[in-house]
């Protein structure tokens, strides 16, 4: 029974050393996540205004709006974490709750 305390105490050590050292669990990550779709939603809302705009101008209407909102939301979600990684090194949900 000795060893099974002794393994006990070592796994809680580690949890208490990165804790400490600034690694957070799932519920933070799912905070950051929110936040960065957030983020993306609204880029994908400004994607979508640009594009209809342009299409208005053209003389074109958009039908099926959900459609081009889906594209516009996926093509921004794809360019938001591929840019940010790139050029931050981190997410820009990242970013605000300072996680490495």
């Amino acid at each position: 029974m000795d060893n099974n305390e002794g393994i006990v105490k070592e796994v809680a050590k580690e949890e208490n050393s990165n804790k400490k050292n600034g690694e957070i669990g799932f519920f933070g990550r799912l905070i950051i996540s929110i936040a960065d779709q957030t983020i993306v939603a609204f880029l994908a809302f400004i994607l979508f205004f640009i594009v209809s705009l342009i299409l208005k101008v053209i003389g074109y209407k958009i039908v099926v709006e959900i459609g081009i909102y889906f594209f516009t939301y996926v093509t921004s979600n794809i360019l938001y974490y591929t840019i940010t990684k790139n050029s931050l090194g981190r997410t820009l949900g990242e970013k605000i709750f300072n996680v490495q």
